[in-house]
């Protein structure tokens, strides 16, 4: 806090006093701020053209909240309100040269499309080919999100076995209402 008309040396006069704060304070560990988890995708085929499949990233490396449920439908519940970012990087492994197509969409509630990319693939064999998407979210306790990949064709690939894998981060990045 500095003082009005101060050039750095303490010297002019003391500014007015900024709002109060919540009751209690801010504790930045019971707010989604504190929320972070990282799971990875084992290798799969990719889907024929034109099926949506959901992403099971099955490998938990880190769920600061016990947030993430594996499984066939693999799902986020985020443990507290707020904004929160996911980031998903799929990497492919093509069968011989070829070009292709894949979307990625994320899910609210297992039924509403909240954000979808698509994006056109070209590789080499054996070097593995990459697909990042990024959704911002606002989110209460009981909603669910998750991933669905689909083949826009002709792509002949399987997931990327590693290493690196494929993952998604979500992070807390915002506080509720």
């Amino acid at each position: 806090m500095g003082n009005i008309g101060s050039v750095g040396n303490g010297g002019g006069i003391q500014g007015p006093p900024g709002p109060p704060g919540p009751p209690g304070g801010f504790d930045p560990a019971t707010s989604a701020l504190a929320v972070y988890a990282r799971a990875v995708l084992p290798p799969l085929p990719v889907p024929p053209p034109g099926i949506w499949q959901p992403l099971d990233f099955g490998v938990v490396e880190v769920d600061s909240h016990q947030s993430i449920r594996t499984g066939a439908i693999w799902r986020f519940q985020p443990p507290l309100p707020g904004t929160y970012l996911f980031q998903v990087n799929l990497l492919f492994q093509p069968v011989g040269a070829q070009t292709g197509g894949i979307s990625l969409r994320f899910m609210r509630n297992s039924q509403i499309v909240e954000n979808e990319q698509s994006f056109v693939l070209t590789s080499q064999q054996l070097f593995p080919i990459s697909a990042q998407a990024s959704h911002l979210v606002q989110l209460s306790p009981g909603e669910i999100m998750h991933v669905e990949l689909r083949n826009n064709g002709p792509l002949l690939a399987q997931i990327w076995p590693g290493p690196p894998r494929s993952s998604i981060v979500i992070q807390g990045v915002g506080v509720g209402p």
